[in-house]
Order: structure tokens, then sequence, then C-alpha cells
């Protein structure tokens, strides 16, 4: 019976040590989740360590429930008296005086009426289930306090909302004022940039317009210095043409004169030696005249007419001649 018992109260124990630990885990996270980011954090960190010696873990639980000690005759000495159990707890070395201060909030972070059931239903006696029940609520409320202390009451956070708006609404201003001073000095430097490309473009323009009447000038006088060379060449030729000209008629008259030159030399001589051959050929007639006999009648002389006509192909100085 001391055995079954004994048990029930290590599983009751053991379920209400997980319950401590989630509770615990549980405000760890709350606040770490609310934790108050000003420069305070430093001193808050300190506290936290300063009073981490003072916290009730489920470890320092579990070594003051500790059911296997030897301590009573029976070997259960938490069982053997009623009022033991809550010796031990408001025992000074066991665990710290806090723990049974009386607590001055007046709202309950849990049902106590009905944790305080189920440990005796568990089989925990009354004291006993008081004594865990207020050990629970001491360690809530510790990290309920240490949560508030690291948290901003209402009035910190309107003062702190009232201090950003405001701080918010100079930013804004500031950030309008900036933006004006800002779109003022690009308007005027926009201004500015376009008065000077204004002031360039019509630089530009007339640098094309010098550049254009400069190129027309250049074409112009070159125009005029190729049509000048294009005459002077023309020219030149016209010269050379006619300098070649005179020369072919120069060189034409010559021709002509040497060829009438030549057909009157070639005349001349074809005269001079008709003359020459006409003169040898009557030299040759006269010597054979001469050479002939007296009584000797030319065959192709008419005798008859011998005295008045010559006839055939005698002439008649040879007749007369030879009458003679």
């Amino acid at each position: 019976m001391a055995t079954s018992r004994n048990q029930l109260l290590c599983k009751g124990t053991s379920s209400l040590l997980k319950q401590v630990h989630l509770d615990q885990r549980c405000t760890h996270s709350i606040a770490s989740r609310y934790k108050h980011t000003s420069s305070s954090s430093g001193n808050h960190v300190q506290e936290d360590a300063a009073s981490q010696s003072d916290i009730i873990t489920p470890s320092s639980i579990r070594s003051r429930l500790d059911l296997t000690g030897s301590s009573g005759s029976a070997g259960f000495p938490l069982l053997s008296a009623p009022t033991h159990y809550t010796q031990l707890f408001r025992n000074s070395a066991s665990l710290p005086s806090v723990l049974f201060r009386r607590s001055i909030i007046t709202n309950h972070n849990f049902n106590t009426n009905k944790i305080v059931s189920k440990l005796e239903k568990n089989g925990f006696q009354r004291g006993q289930a008081e004594g865990i029940m207020r050990g629970i609520k001491a360690l809530i409320g510790q990290h309920t306090s240490r949560i508030r202390k690291s948290m901003l009451t209402t009035a910190d956070l309107g003062n702190e909302s009232y201090l950003f708006k405001a701080a918010l609404t100079e930013l804004r201003t500031e950030l309008q004022i900036l933006r004006k001073n800002d779109a003022a000095a690009l308007a005027i430097r926009t201004e500015i940039i376009s008065r000077e490309i204004d002031s360039l473009n019509q630089k530009l323009r007339e640098d094309i317009a010098n550049v254009k009447n400069d190129i027309a000038i250049d074409m112009n006088s070159r125009k005029s210095d190729v049509r000048e060379e294009q005459k002077a060449l023309e020219i030149r030729i016209q010269s050379m043409s006619n300098h070649y000209m005179a020369q072919l008629g120069d060189m034409r008259t010559k021709m002509e004169a040497a060829k009438w030159e030549t057909t009157r030399k070639g005349m001349v001589a074809i005269f001079i030696s008709a003359t020459f051959v006409l003169l040898a050929s009557r030299l040759l007639m006269s010597r054979e005249v001469d050479k002939m006999p007296v009584d000797y009648i030319d065959p192709y002389v008419n005798h008859s007419n011998a005295s008045n006509n010559t006839d055939g192909m005698v002439p008649d100085s040879f007749v007369v001649s030879h009458r003679s």
C-alpha cells in the first residue's frame, strides 16, 4: 500500500514538475518576446543574473522532494507525519523564504483549487497540495514580476509612443522641408542646365553655319581653281594641237614639194633620156646610110613618087640625102 502511494506520489510530482517546467518556458518566451529594448537592458540582464540563484527550478523541487532518501524509520519520511512536507518546505535551508511570503497580487494566474484538488486525488494530503500550489504560485509570480520589470508600463508605453509620434512628426516635417529644398535646388539646377543647353545649342548652330560657309567658300575656290586648271590644260592642249598641226602642214608641204621636185626631176631625166635615145638612133641610122652602096634601092621607098613625096617608114631627110 505504501509502495503504491509512493508510486502515485512520484507520478503526480513528475507531472507537476513537467507543468511547472512548461510554465517556466512559457514565461521565458513571453519575457523574451516582450522584453524592453531600451538602454536599461544591461541593468536588467545584471538583475536577472543576480536573481538566478533565487529562481525555483524543477530540479530544485525534485531535490527537495527526493522520495528515495533514508531519513525516517520507514523509508518514506514525507508520508510518516502530516506536517513533515510543510516543515520541509518551510525550512529556510531548503527553499527561499520568498515561496511562503504572502503575495500582494490579488489575481491568480491559474485555478488554485483545481490544482489542489488534482493533487489530493493523486494521493497528496491537503497540506502537501497547498504547499506545492503555493510553490507553483510563487514561481509563476516571480517570473511574472521579472517579466513586468523587463516590460513597459502603460504610462511608459504612452510616453514612448508620444515621443515616437513627435519624433516621427518632426522627421516627417524635416523630410518635407528637405524634399522641398531639394526640389527647389533641383529646379534651379534644371533651369541652369536648360540655359546652358540652349546656349550650347545656339553656339553649335553658329559653329555649324560657320563651318558650312567655310566649306562653301572652299568648294567654290576649289571649283574655280579646277576650272582654271581645266582651261589652262585645254589651252595647252589646243596650243600643242595647233603646233602639231602646223608641223604636220609643214611636213605635208615639204612632202608635196619633194614630190613635185622628184616628179620634175624624173620628167627632166626622162626627157633627157628620150633625147639621148633619139639622137643616138639618128646617129646610128646616118652611119648605116653612109655604109650602103650607091645603086642600092631601098625596098621601102616608092621610086615613082620619090621625087615628090616620101612614103613608107623612111624619113624625108634620109631620102633627100640618098638622092643627093
